[in-house]
């Protein structure tokens, strides 16, 4: 794969973490423990939320 390729994977990946943490925020009481722990995953994989203060603060 070229370089290009293998870029443009790399933000799809991290834009499908954030979308996947952003529904495990909205849902997190109806998926319980195993939400908090997806969660909990992917933020210490690095993973923002748009929810989060510092990241809405970037877009406005």
């Amino acid at each position: 794969m070229n370089r290009r390729l293998l870029a443009r994977d790399s933000v799809r990946q991290r834009i499908t973490a954030q979308l996947l943490l952003d529904g495990l925020m909205l849902y997190r009481q109806d998926l319980g423990d195993l939400g908090k722990q997806l969660e909990r995953l992917l933020r210490e994989g690095g993973v923002k939320s748009s929810f989060d203060a510092a990241f809405s603060l970037r877009l406005h």
